[in-house]
């Protein structure tokens, strides 16, 4: 799944994020359609309170499945679960920790929070990305507060 993601040479990218204390990490910028990534020396703070935010949306959730309000429906609590896999998502490709690899890594973010779940999101592929003709869009349309298009999209990929 996550093969050639390095270049020859560089399999250090590997596991490693912008701003650490490689040749070709420390000083490294990205940017992606149009956008930047964070700067190389808040990288590794960003990461650190990202994965805060995975632990505490994973806990509403989980505490949503265990022990589900009154009024819930399995609807709502999909919406739900979509909503947190692309916040992450999106979050994660704007911090733009790696050299290389980030879209794979932040779709496996999708996948591993929506099959924890029983939510399979098979036509939203981890490599190649999603080959909706829209997709770069529908990440940039997020950042631009119309969550709504992904989140969507992410639940007609679910099945």
């Amino acid at each position: 799944m996550f093969s050639g993601l390095t270049p020859a040479g560089h399999e250090y990218y590997a596991g490693h994020y912008r701003g650490e204390d490689y040749l070709c990490l420390r000083h490294a910028m990205v940017e992606f359609g149009g956008n930047l990534g964070a700067e190389p020396q808040y990288v590794v703070g960003m990461m650190e309170n990202l994965v805060g935010t995975v632990s505490e949306f994973i806990e509403e959730l989980d505490s949503q499945s265990e022990d589900p309000p009154p009024d819930a429906s399995a609807e709502n609590f999909l919406k739900s679960a979509v909503r947190i896999a692309c916040t992450l998502f999106v979050r994660f490709l704007s911090i733009h920790p790696y050299r290389k690899g980030n879209g794979h890594a932040a779709r496996l973010i999708v996948w591993a929070v929506l099959l924890r779940y029983g939510y399979p999101p098979l036509r939203f592929s981890v490599d190649p990305k999603p080959n909706n003709p829209n997709y770069d869009q529908l990440i940039q349309s997020y950042r631009l507060d119309d969550r709504s298009s992904l989140e969507s999209y992410v639940i007609q990929c679910i099945g």
